[in-house]
C-alpha cells in the first residue's frame, strides 16, 4: 500500500526569536521513524509540555500550527481571530489563532508567537506543524542521514561544510514555498517542483518516493501499473540521478510535483534563504 501525505496550509504568523550569531550552530534532532516513516518530527516545548510537530518546508506562510488537542494540553486559549486556509484539493477551511508567550525549540526561545490551529487529520502522529516561517532568521542544513537539521546564522555561510564542493541550485521563493526547476530526461520537459519535507510517499517495503502530477507527463505510456514513474532529473544543467515518483492528481499548489522524502533521503541540503540558493550533496559522499 502506498501512503501519501501533503501538508500545505496557507496562513501566516509573527514571532520574536533568540538570534544565532555568526559561526554558531543549533542542532535540532529529526525523528524520521515515527508513526509515518519519513515524516520529520521535531520536539518543541510550551508551558512545560513537549509536543511533537511535523517539519513541513512546503508550508511557506506557517511558523507553527497546533492541533486543538495540543492547544488544550498546553493550557492556552484560542482567540476569535479566524484564519482562512487551503488544502491540496483547493478546499477552504478556517482555524482560530492564539498568542503564546514562549516556545522552546532546541536551544532557541521564541517569544510572543502567534500560532494557528491545525484542523486536518494527517495520520502522521504529529500534534501540528513547523513551516517555512521558522527559517526566516536562519540558514539551515537538513540532513536525513544523521536525522537532524542544523541552524546557522543567515549573515555568513559556514566554512566547515565546504559548500563550494556541493551542487549549487537557485530557487524561486513564491507564496507556495521553495520552487526548484528540473528537467526530466526522458520527458524532455522542465517542471516546477516544490521542496516539501511534508510530502511523504512510501510503499509497503518502505521505499521512498517523490510526488509528480500525472498530467505533467508527456509520455504517459511510461507509467507502470503501480502509478509510479522513474526518470533522471537534471537541475542547473547537472544530472543529479534517478528519482522515483509516485503519480497523483492534485489541485493546489500550482506546481508539477514535490521533492520530499525521496529527494531528502538521498541528499543533504543547505538552504541559503536570503540569497535563494540551495546546496545539495549526496548522502553517499
Amino acid at each position: 500500500m502506498l501512503l501519501t501525505v501533503l501538508i500545505l496550509p496557507v496562513f501566516a504568523s509573527q514571532q520574536n526569536i533568540t538570534k544565532i550569531k555568526s559561526g554558531q550552530t543549533v542542532i535540532i534532532p529529526l525523528d524520521l521513524n515515527g508513526k509515518m516513516k519519513g515524516m520529520p518530527i521535531v520536539n518543541i516545548k510550551i508551558n512545560g509540555q513537549i509536543l511533537h510537530l511535523a517539519l513541513d518546508t512546503g508550508a511557506d506562510n506557517v511558523f507553527i500550527a497546533l492541533t486543538p488537542e495540543a492547544l488544550n494540553k498546553t493550557n492556552v486559549k484560542t482567540s476569535e481571530n479566524i484564519k482562512k486556509n487551503l488544502d491540496v484539493n483547493g478546499q477552504l477551511y478556517k482555524s482560530r489563532t492564539v498568542k503564546i508567550s514562549a516556545i522552546e525549540i532546541g536551544e532557541l526561545l521564541f517569544n510572543n508567537v502567534e500560532v494557528c490551529e491545525e484542523l486536518r487529520n494527517t495520520n502522521d502522529g504529529s500534534e501540528g506543524i513547523i513551516g517555512n516561517k521558522f527559517f526566516d532568521n536562519f540558514n539551515v542544513l537538513i540532513d536525513y542521514s544523521q536525522s537532524r537539521m542544523i541552524l546557522h546564522s543567515n549573515t555568513t555561510l559556514p566554512s566547515d561544510l565546504d559548500l563550494n564542493q556541493w551542487l549549487k541550485i537557485p530557487f524561486i521563493h513564491e507564496s507556495i514555498g521553495i520552487i526548484i526547476e528540473g528537467l526530466l530526461e526522458k520527458q524532455k520537459k522542465t517542471l516546477r517542483f516544490c521542496l516539501d519535507s511534508g510530502a511523504v510517499a512510501v510503499n509497503e517495503k518502505e521505499k521512498p518516493f517523490d510526488l509528480l502530477k500525472l498530467n505533467s507527463l508527456i509520455l504517459k505510456n511510461q507509467v507502470n501499473d503501480a502509478k509510479t514513474y522513474s526518470d533522471n532529473i537534471i537541475i542547473n544543467k547537472k544530472n543529479i540521478g534517478l528519482m522515483d515518483f509516485y503519480l497523483l492528481d492534485f489541485i493546489q499548489p500550482d506546481v508539477d510535483g514535490f521533492l520530499g522524502y525521496g529527494f531528502l533521503s538521498k541528499y543533504k541540503i543547505f538552504i541559503d534563504f536570503p540569497k535563494q540558493i540551495i546546496y545539495i550533496k549526496s548522502n553517499n559522499l
